[in-house]
């Protein structure tokens, strides 16, 4: 969360669509996400397969 909100302006709400993994889903990341205005949506995780570039690389910001 602390590498998307600085690139997602102020506008709100932003939402944010992200796999279901474990380890990308925490109480604090929710609870920063409520704080921000920031709505999130999980896609099972093989379905992240859609938002992977042609070159097969994520968007630079999750990374």
């Amino acid at each position: 969360m602390k590498g998307f909100l600085p690139h997602c302006g102020r506008s709100r709400p932003v939402v944010l669509i992200m796999d279901n993994h474990d380890a990308d889903i925490s109480l604090p990341v929710i609870d920063a996400a409520r704080a921000n205005d920031v709505v999130l949506i999980g896609v099972p995780y093989h379905a992240h397969l859609a938002t992977v570039g042609f070159e097969g690389t994520s968007n630079s910001i999750a990374s």
